[in-house]
């Protein structure tokens, strides 16, 4: 099977280093990687950057483009809700203007209206499973509770509370 020469190659590196503060009698005792992506047209290498989260451009991200994971709720007192079961609580948005939600204990839905940067949730209904323990009524409490969204370059979907109370974040 032939190569297309163009096709970019990644090198990785692996040596050792000293931990920080390490003497240098010290024989190096931390293993390492590099990855390098050679450019073939200019050659020239550059690093791959490992698990790398990146930024984004906000203007091109859109409510529906993804299911949305609910990662906390910061609000303006300085506490914080945190999900105690990361990806439990999801968000997605449908092209009918309707939303679906996922929490701890039940399944959620309802409808959404968007006007510039205003978002609402109305007609929200659940399943009404018991549950102990559950984050679920903190969730569902600030869902309703939303007046506006944004979204950031690290990808993530802002849900704004009224009064400028806190701010629900989602990635």
């Amino acid at each position: 099977m032939s190569q297309n020469p163009m096709t970019p190659k990644v090198i990785v590196v692996n040596y050792a280093d000293r931990a920080p503060g390490e003497s240098f009698v010290t024989p190096p005792s931390v293993g390492k990687s590099l990855w390098l992506l050679l450019d073939p047209k200019t050659m020239q290498f550059g690093e791959v950057a490992q698990n790398f989260e990146g930024e984004t451009n906000p203007a091109m991200m859109t409510l529906g483009m993804k299911t949305w994971n609910w990662i906390d709720t910061i609000y303006n007192n300085g506490s914080t809700t945190v999900p105690r079961v990361q990806n439990r609580f999801t968000l997605t948005f449908n092209t009918s203007n309707t939303f679906s939600a996922t929490t701890d204990c039940n399944g959620a839905g309802g409808e959404y209206v968007v006007n510039g940067g205003m978002i609402t949730f109305t007609k929200m209904m659940s399943t009404l499973m018991y549950c102990e323990g559950s984050q679920e009524a903190d969730f569902s409490k600030d869902l309703g509770a939303v007046q506006s969204y944004h979204f950031t370059s690290k990808g993530e979907l802002i849900l704004g509370l009224k009064f400028d109370s806190g701010s629900m974040i989602f990635k």
